[in-house]
């Protein structure tokens, strides 16, 4: 069985989060102390690049924190959340022919998700799932025989079945 999370994820998409914000935080305090200090050393002969140096560094501060809280930051701790809140959830298991659709939706402040149908032999509508969009590529192709371990409809592990 290939099992898509672990605590070493989690710790590791942890990890990557706080780093990011931590680094974010000390960019933004350390351009705020530099113009602190810039702006002590203005007199009258250098006032005006003083102005433009001071409202560059902290403009270019401010943009690269931007950056990397919405680039790094949110989409890790989103992961981390998700990936927390399922290794904490019941587990179902369930078998049948797997097929995978096209249909992505982005859950609120949180991860993209893919929608995988599951046939269970015995019932007539194929049950729901959901996957992770960045664990996709483990899957098997379409209309493979699986046994899928589940968690609030989220594939938490796949076996392929003979």
């Amino acid at each position: 069985m290939i099992f898509f999370y672990s605590q070493a994820d989690v710790l590791r998409v942890d990890r990557r989060a706080k780093i990011s914000l931590y680094f974010s935080l000390a960019l933004l305090l350390s351009s705020l102390i530099a113009c602190i200090v810039l702006c002590t050393r203005v007199n009258t002969g250098n006032a005006e690049s003083m102005l433009y140096t001071v409202i560059g560094l902290f403009t270019l501060a401010g943009w690269i924190t931007i950056l990397l809280l919405r680039l790094v930051y949110f989409p890790s701790a989103a992961v981390c959340r998700h990936m927390k809140s399922i290794l904490d959830g019941e587990e179902e298991e369930w078998a049948g022919r797997l097929s995978l659709s096209s249909a992505a939706f982005q859950i609120p402040k949180g991860i993209l998700a893919r929608k995988v149908f599951l046939a269970v032999e015995g019932e007539e509508e194929p049950r729901k799932l959901n996957i992770d969009d960045r664990l996709v590529k483990k899957l098997p192709a379409d209309g493979t025989r699986v046994r899928v371990r589940t968690v609030r409809k989220f594939i938490t592990a796949i076996e392929v079945l003979p």
